[in-house]
């Protein structure tokens, strides 16, 4: 009896020990990828592994596969022609399931609609911080690399602890957000404000979701909003820094086509090509997501060019290498408004195009997850760089000594999005008579804002 119970230790012992040395090990059908584990982080590596082992490679994280894909004509085929497949989310289990109880619409799997039988601004900067710092924490991504750790009691698992007291204060913050704008939009108050809490209510009756489902729609896109576009206009400041001839040709531009009396507009633009070909440069230059913010997931097991892309493989847009491919855009490293002129197209119109040679950059992503406030976005950069040169000139800061300190290019700050490492620069007004247009701009539009600072009906 004895022998017989050691034996059957030690075929589970055997088992246990092949299957613990098979984690990490890559199937030679698999898309070839770097021998060892990789250290995420580091986007120069991203690139490199992208020259040796093709446009289409994989990473073996643990007991997970990360296909990352690095030519436009590999994201055209599998995340645009293919969508179907390439359109959920992988599996994160402390970004979706401890830090936002499932109900984080960016992070979702794809599913289709049931019915559910079941304060101030920089609260909410507070909030995402904490979020975004936990996600990139070491527990983050051992959990989601190796779910056998998942089941580890809280008591055992401090990063588990912190992230379920986020997501319950984090909750109760957008639950109380929610209830005050829903009962508000319910009873018609006078204090009701224009948003989008109007559209979800509606959709809330018809879909019958419980509500903290529903206040999760809002905040995220407050979240996804709150600090893409800023960033994107943070790199465009950075770059007139290292590339001061670019200043001097937009304000020549928006010179000769708004003069000085007045801010440009939404309908300037078709007259303004070098302000457009900034806006294209700029989000080719700095992509906010330079790993294509978060990652896809495939549905079910697919093939491409011999290999095999299993289900569930985690599916990274390396948006980053692609932007830097010197084939795709010559002299890559260098910010040249001037590779856009003659390119007309709205960043939706390109992202559609058929020949994705024809693409301008991919910093909105692809397939059925591209950013759903794209055009927003647009409109957003277009005005908020004509306005730049129209308004302000931009010169690096001279210290008590008379010293410059020159930003670094491509050095960012961690986190999800490629924020550019603070640096020193002074931005003064072009002329009186431009700060008195400004100040004048500004003092209208408080008009239509209450005592809190939001806006009493929409503006256009």
């Amino acid at each position: 009896m004895d022998t017989m119970f050691y034996a059957l230790v030690g075929v589970i012992l055997a088992w246990a020990v092949y299957h613990l040395l098979l984690i990490g090990r890559r199937p030679k059908d698999y898309p070839p990828g770097p021998p060892t584990i990789p250290i995420l982080g580091n986007i120069h590596q991203f690139q490199e592994w992208a020259q040796t082992y093709g446009p289409v490679y994989s990473l073996m994280l643990g007991t997970k596969v990360m296909i990352v894909l690095s030519s436009d004509q590999a994201v055209k085929d599998l995340l645009d022609k293919r969508s179907s497949t390439y359109s959920s989310r992988p599996d994160l289990y402390t970004g979706q399931t401890l830090l936002s109880g499932g109900k984080r619409m960016v992070m979702m799997l794809l599913f289709r609609w049931k019915t559910f039988d079941e304060p101030a601004l920089q609260i909410l900067y507070h909030n995402l911080d904490n979020y975004v710092r936990l996600n990139l924490t070491g527990g983050a991504a051992l959990a989601d690399f190796y779910p056998a750790l998942r089941y580890l009691p809280t008591w055992l698992s401090p990063h588990k602890h912190e992230a379920l007291q986020h997501y319950n204060h984090e909750i109760k913050l957008y639950l109380d957000l929610w209830l005050g704008a829903k009962q508000s939009i319910l009873q018609k108050l006078p204090t009701t404000r224009p948003c989008i809490c109007k559209e979800v209510v509606e959709l809330q009756q018809h879909e019958n979701f419980p509500d903290d489902y529903a206040a999760h729609i809002p905040s995220q896109l407050w979240e996804a909003g709150s600090d893409t576009t800023s960033t994107e206009l943070y790199g465009f400041v950075q770059a007139l820094l290292l590339y001061p001839t670019v200043q001097g040709k937009g304000q020549a531009e928006v010179d000769a086509v708004v003069g000085d009396d007045r801010l440009p507009t939404l309908e300037d633009m078709p007259n303004l090509p070098y302000v457009r070909a900034c806006v294209k440069e700029t989000l080719r230059w700095l992509p906010t997501a330079i790993l294509g913010a978060f990652p896809h997931a495939t549905t079910d097991e697919d093939f491409y060019n011999g290999h095999r892309i299993p289900r569930g493989a985690t599916i990274l847009l390396n948006t980053w290498t692609i932007h830097r491919d010197p084939e795709r855009y010559p002299n890559p490293a260098c910010f040249e408004p001037e590779r856009f002129l003659g390119d007309d197209t709205t960043s939706t119109e390109s992202a559609n195009a058929i020949d994705v040679s024809r693409r301008d950059h991919f910093g909105f992503g692809a397939g059925r997850r591209i950013c759903p406030g794209i055009n927003v976005a647009d409109r957003s950069m277009l005005l908020g760089i004509a306005r730049f040169f129209w308004a302000f000139d931009v010169k690096l800061k001279v210290d008590e000594q008379g010293n410059v300190k020159m930003p670094k290019q491509d050095d960012f700050v961690p986190g999800f999005v490629a924020i550019p490492k603070p640096f020193d620069v002074e931005v003064t007004p072009r002329s009186k008579k431009r700060a008195e247009v400004v100040k004048k701009e500004w003092e209208k539009e408080k008009e239509n804002l209450g005592d809190d600072g939001q806006f009493l009906q929409n503006v256009v």
